[in-house]
């Protein structure tokens, strides 16, 4: 995974029944496997989003809850508490919120998280993977000591703060000197199928004509369903 260049069907073969004695014949309780992946700085790349768009004359109504959205002659109005906005189109992005507006089965989990500080300098991200989901781990690093500890995401508040306690705990093993200085839980948005538990997918569903309901999936798809979306409006 996250390969950024083309490997032969041998190699791909070769590679994987490698790691599969190495699995095998390892009598460790862990297995280390160093992969390609490397993190975002999403704050960063939403920054430059939202300067760009306001550079090409987009304007934000920030803290402006939608109440409905209504079709008016030729156009859609989007009524909000702060006035009205006529548009040709619309993309409703609001999440677990998008079933206020049309008939559109939503899932939502929630992904804990908590913030830690006292790292040492030379601490790497990794995820632990288990057969029992709910053992899997993670550790984001951030300068200065910091990093984002969770692993998986859970249906209710009070499974994910059993959860969340747990990974606390064996982070605190690793390293005994760490200190949770925040916790928080995430929200992950999914349209699943029947039988389907998560889907990493994006989705673009049209509602009535001009509207459209945006389902980003997992964050690094966010790229194909911007182009993907363009191609759908603009035809």
């Amino acid at each position: 995974a996250g390969k950024l260049y083309e490997v032969s069907v041998s190699e791909q073969l070769g590679a994987a029944l490698s790691r599969v004695r190495g699995i095998t014949s390892s009598r460790e309780r862990f297995l280390d496997v160093e992969t390609s992946d490397f993190t975002t700085n999403s704050r960063l790349l939403l920054r430059d989003l939202v300067a760009t768009a306001l550079h090409n004359h987009a304007e934000l109504s920030l803290a402006n809850p939608v109440l409905r959205i209504e079709h008016r002659d030729n156009h859609k109005a989007v009524v909000t508490e702060k006035g009205t906005i006529n548009v040709d189109r619309v993309a409703i992005c609001t999440g677990k919120n998008i079933p206020q507006f049309m008939n559109v089965k939503i899932k939502t989990t929630i992904a804990p998280i908590a913030v830690v500080r006292g790292l040492h300098a030379n601490t790497e991200s990794f995820v632990e993977l288990d057969y029992v989901t709910k053992n899997c781990i993670n550790l984001l690093t951030k300068p200065d000591g910091v990093g984002l500890i969770g692993g998986i995401s859970v249906d209710g508040e009070e499974e994910a703060a059993k959860y969340l306690e747990y990974v606390i705990e064996q982070h605190q093993k690793r390293t005994p000197g760490i200190e949770v200085v925040g916790r928080y839980n995430g929200l992950k948005t999914e349209i699943t199928f029947r039988n389907q538990d998560r889907n990493y997918l994006y989705h673009i569903v049209p509602a009535d004509p001009g509207i459209w309901a945006i389902v980003p999936g997992k964050f690094t798809l966010g790229f194909s369903l911007a182009v993907e979306f363009y191609r759908t409006v603009y035809h």
